[in-house]
């Protein structure tokens, strides 16, 4: 496959189930193949409103990742930018563009047309 496509589907998974999709993402697409996911990602800069924020936060801290609650591990799942780099080079992908949704803004930022972060990687 040259092109993978997954909207609101990794923001649905445990960890480790989003690490062996990613694999099986890897193992079907060509070399220089691209996938354009979505996600909820977030950063030391916005960790603590995305953990405290008002009817949609992530106040349950796991190891570079946050649930939204800690009974429904694939409920909702925000995972920390460092962690997802970490997960895609294991499988031998190259980040190429991170599109920030509007989804952890403070106020929100009309110029962002996605709620959710859009994540664009190749195979190597």
């Amino acid at each position: 496959m040259d092109v993978a496509f997954s909207f609101s589907v990794f923001t649905h998974m445990q960890i480790e189930e989003i690490q062996h999709y990613f694999n099986q993402v890897y193992r079907v697409l060509k070399p220089g193949g691209v996938c354009f996911s979505t996600f909820f990602l977030y950063d030391d800069a916005s960790e603590e409103f995305i953990s405290t924020k008002k009817d949609f936060s992530f106040p349950v801290e796991k190891n570079g990742y946050r649930l939204m609650n800690d009974s429904v591990k694939s409920g909702n799942i925000a995972i920390h930018k460092n962690k997802l780099f970490h997960m895609l080079s294991q499988e031998h992908f190259e980040q190429v563009k991170i599109i920030d949704g509007f989804w952890k803004d403070e106020v929100r930022d009309t110029a962002k047309k996605e709620y959710q972060d859009i994540v664009v990687f190749k195979k190597s």
